[in-house]
């Protein structure tokens, strides 16, 4: 029996791409990354679940299937085989291509995950670096998806394009890269996305009034609770991608 209960499923699975947004919850995330300082728990609790959402809403917005896997849901030892148990339990219910992005790449558009299931068509494999080394998207075929060679992987470090570049060649499948995005790991990364974007990007002036908001001790554990319903459950269908 796989563990594909899990999943955010309908009666109406259609389409041969699927996306994996696979996370931590937003507690979960706070602790993990500090954003704002580690003694601000409230703001970096806002901060995630406000990322975690402008995730979902950017794959809505996409016109793809997907699914939400959260840390409390995956299910493996390390992080390279919870990942890729969650993309064979995708592929189960008879995708042919499954795209994983995680919550901590706010740039990514709907424009880039359309992109790449194009890719898909022709390649066997899909990523987008980041600029620290690793890559904010991976996305892989039916037929170049081996769960007992992915897991193997050095997730989590710099050398991971060049694994995954390995990985596809011995295997006899060819690549497509993505623009390269910042992703956000740690205050540092945080800290400068912020300011290079706030004056005129959405998410960063609503997560700029939080951050005040959570500081002066006007947030609430209600305001928390709120961003983190909103997050689940999200149905299968969503809206068409308007180019």
């Amino acid at each position: 029996m796989t563990a594909v209960v899990y999943l955010h499923i309908t009666n109406q699975v259609s389409g041969k791409t699927a996306i994996l947004i696979f996370t931590r919850t937003a507690a979960e995330e706070a602790v993990q990354k500090s954003f704002v300082g580690p003694g601000s728990l409230r703001a970096n609790t806002l901060i995630a679940a406000s990322l975690i959402r402008h995730t979902v809403e950017t794959v809505k917005a996409s016109g793809i299937p997907f699914f939400t896997v959260y840390s409390d849901q995956q299910h493996g030892i390390g992080f390279g085989q919870r990942l890729t148990n969650a993309m064979a339990d995708v592929f189960e219910l008879g995708f042919e291509q499954v795209i994983a992005i995680g919550n901590d790449s706010p740039d990514l558009t709907p424009g880039l995950l359309v992109l790449a299931q194009q890719q898909l068509t022709e390649k066997g494999v899909v990523y987008g670096p980041a600029q620290d080394g690793g890559v904010y998207l991976i996305g892989v075929t039916q037929q170049a998806f081996s769960q007992a060679n992915l897991v193997q992987l050095p997730w989590k470090t710099a050398g991971l394009i060049e694994a995954i570049e390995h990985y596809a060649t011995q295997y006899g499948f060819s690549t497509a890269v993505l623009f390269p995005l910042q992703d956000i790991d740690k205050q540092e990364d945080f800290t400068r996305w912020l300011f290079q974007t706030a004056g005129i990007d959405f998410l960063a002036l609503r997560i700029k009034q939080l951050i005040r908001k959570a500081i002066i001790g006007f947030a609430s554990i209600k305001t928390i609770t709120m961003e983190a319903a909103y997050l689940r459950p999200f149905g299968f269908r969503s809206p068409t991608f308007m180019y």
